[in-house]
């Protein structure tokens, strides 16, 4: 058996997408593969660099992306998968609603993106900024508004008011740059935002 810090993550943490799309993140080249003992290693030396002062915006969002990644919604769930959490959650509805809250919460990636974003040296790096802000903004009205109910479970019209995306609002600030390009491109939530509003 292998020890648990020596398993290998299935995709790169410390990518972030426009998109959550965990089997093409995992079926992707990875050049660096992370265990989970290698991937704990590097978020503490995210954080002290961070602590030091050191690229202050490139550390934050390698740490943001890494903390979704290891979220419910992101490509690294297996960081989490255990005997005592489980495996294979389907969607938050199939994690134990002891540990739903823990393992879907995105408090944490915002924190770091926030912080990123008081780093942000250009437009291009605001941009992407408030992007992934709004994936923790949407992920957190779900978890208030859809995952708090097991009678929603079944639903499949339930979507989220893009009205309540207010990074989507900030994010509309830039429409000159590579990146809002795009999101405007891959993601229909910001596709229809951006032209309803």
């Amino acid at each position: 058996m292998i020890p648990w810090g020596m398993l290998i993550l299935p995709a790169n943490p410390f990518n972030g997408g426009i998109q959550d799309c965990h089997d093409c993140d995992q079926a992707a080249s990875q050049k660096i593969k992370y265990s989970k003992l290698s991937f704990s290693q590097k978020i503490k030396a995210l954080k002290d660099k961070i602590a030091k002062g050191k690229d202050v915006y490139t550390n934050s969002m390698l740490l943001a992306n890494a903390y979704y990644n290891i979220s419910h919604y992101g490509n690294d769930r297996a960081f989490y998968e255990c005997k005592i959490l489980g495996s294979g959650h389907y969607s938050p509805f199939a994690i134990d609603s002891i540990y739903r809250s823990m393992l879907t919460d995105m408090k944490l990636p915002a924190k770091y993106y926030l912080l990123a974003l008081k780093a942000s040296q250009n437009d291009e790096q605001k941009a992407k900024c408030h992007y992934m802000l709004a994936k923790c903004e949407r992920n957190e009205w779900y978890n208030s508004n859809f995952y708090n109910n097991e009678k929603n479970e079944f639903k499949e019209d339930f979507l989220i008011p893009l009205s309540s995306l207010t990074e989507f609002k900030l994010l509309k600030q830039y429409p000159n740059t590579k990146f809002y390009k795009e999101a405007i491109n891959e993601c229909g939530y910001f596709e229809k935002y951006a032209a309803s509003n």
